[in-house]
């Protein structure tokens, strides 16, 4: 019976030792040889689970098709500063630039990820629907840091364009410094399509250019020299005719303001005219950011008016009798007003979102901005010109007559008062209105363009600019500092 029982036990055991063999093989353990195991997904990039179908890139980069890299190899495109455009866009083959990889992309539905490193890229023109994910390593998986990858614009923003729905996530936009008085906004990014979504994205903008001053008026020319006492000295102003109170008075009369002309018997010279009324100082900039032909700017200082007067003429000089005959000179003419000084340009603004079309949507980001502009200066008013001299006397018989004369060589010893009165200067032009202060703002939305922003979005504003020194010797307004902005 225990001989039986003993020859049962041994052949379950022969038998449950036949079942786990495989032609002698040992079975795998642990899963060793398993298909559905990558390398790759070992690491940062998780495991993976199923062997090719879909693989949306994500926040952990998680090659969860066993393919390799996130996202689907052979359908999206690969991008690294290592590759060439002439590569087939796989994670070991990628290409060198964005635009090629999403030629490749937009044209079977597949998506451009990019690995970590500088690129620069001053425009994305590209039809259709497409994404862009930034912030891998080498090796395309684990999760993107939106540092790691740089789009940096040599001139002016990034400008996305063409595209009907445009997605970028995981990187950094970079603008380049504005580039002439003409473009003086600094822009990180500009949005010319239908719809763009930023998820995870930093938009850095640098300084707004500073507004260049306005040139100094022209000074007036000088009035003319008095004749003699039997005309009146006329002024004529870059070729025009000036009004009748700026010539000069004839002999022994008073000028058009009433002052005295010269008396010969009490030694009292002839009284000068006065200066003119100095021009309108132009208006200051308000600074408001306008769309002008697609440019960011804001207006200028308006320019200092050249409308001041001419200086008055001077009164006639007296005459009267010592051992010589003197009859009174003719007073000289005003001066010529100065021209208005030309208004100082706002600052630049800096900007980090420039929403020209459609909506945008940003998520997760943050936006950057720098130092708006400072405003320009006003140009100062150009110096009325100098007064006419006097005209001198006529003296019988003839004497000699100083030219110009003084208390101390006056032959008449009368205080030169058979001398005419000098003019008065001409008014100074104008003061130039000063150029506002840049403002600063995160995102700028044209007439009609629109963008949502989630609460994990975050803004990090420069300072504004100064205004420019303009009306009234005060100062034009500075900028504003601003999350966002709808054009008017």
């Amino acid at each position: 019976m225990r001989s039986s029982k003993r020859l049962i036990l041994v052949g379950l055991l022969s038998l449950c030792a036949c079942g786990s063999s495989n032609n002698g093989a040992p079975a795998p353990q642990d899963g060793a040889g398993d298909p559905a195991t990558d390398a790759g997904a070992t690491g940062e990039g998780g495991t993976c689970t199923t062997h090719g179908g879909a693989d949306e890139p994500d926040d952990q980069g998680i090659d969860a098709n066993c393919d390799g890299a996130d996202g689907v190899v052979g359908v999206d495109v690969y991008v690294s500063n290592a590759g060439t455009d002439t590569n087939a866009g796989t994670p070991a083959q990628p290409l060198r630039t964005i635009a090629a990889a999403l030629r490749i992309a937009t044209g079977r539905g597949g998506k451009v990820l990019v690995s970590s490193g500088a690129y620069s890229v001053d425009s994305i023109k590209v039809p259709g629907a497409w994404s862009v994910f930034g912030g891998y390593s080498s090796n395309y998986v684990g999760a993107p840091k939106r540092a790691a990858t740089i789009l940096g614009s040599a001139s002016g923003g990034l400008l996305i364009d063409q595209a009907s729905s445009a997605r970028l996530a995981h990187l950094t936009v970079r603008g380049a410094a504005p580039m002439d008085d003409k473009h003086p906004s600094a822009l990180g990014l500009i949005s010319n399509v239908d719809k763009l979504a930023l998820d995870d994205v930093e938009i850095d903008a640098v300084d707004g250019r500073d507004g260049a001053p306005g040139a100094d008026g022209a000074r007036g020319d000088s009035g003319a020299h008095g004749g003699d006492g039997n005309s009146q000295t006329r002024l004529v102003c870059r070729g025009f005719a000036q009004p009748s109170f700026s010539y000069g008075a004839m002999a022994y009369t008073p000028n058009a303001e009433g002052h005295r002309p010269g008396d010969f018997s009490s030694a009292r010279p002839a009284e000068p005219g006065s200066a003119g009324a100095p021009g309108t100082d132009g208006a200051d900039a308000t600074g408001v950011p306008a769309l002008v032909d697609g440019v960011l700017v804001a207006d200028q200082g308006a320019p200092g008016s050249s409308n001041g007067r001419p200086g008055f003429g001077g009164p006639g000089g007296g005459g009267g009798t010592t051992d010589v005959q003197y009859i009174g000179g003719g007073g000289g003419s005003g001066g010529c007003p100065g021209a208005g000084g030309a208004g100082g340009m706002s600052g630049g603004a800096s900007v980090a979102l420039l929403v020209m079309r459609g909506s945008v949507t940003l998520t997760r980001s943050n936006l950057h901005t720098a130092l708006g502009g400072a405003g320009g200066d006003g140009g100062a008013g150009g110096s009325g010109g100098a007064g006419g001299q006097p005209g001198q006397p006529t003296a019988v018989p003839s004497a000699n007559l100083p030219d110009p004369c003084t208390s101390t060589n006056d032959p008449a010893q009368r205080n030169c008062a058979a001398y005419g009165g000098k003019g008065g200067a001409g008014g100074d032009g104008g003061h130039g209105g000063g150029g506002a202060g840049g403002w600063t703002i995160a995102v700028v939305s044209a007439a009609g363009a629109d963008a949502q922003i989630d609460a994990a979005t975050t803004f990090d504003l420069g300072r504004p600019g100064s205004g420019g020194t303009g009306n009234g010797g005060g100062r034009a307004p500075n900028g504003k500092s601003l999350r966002a902005y709808a054009l008017p």
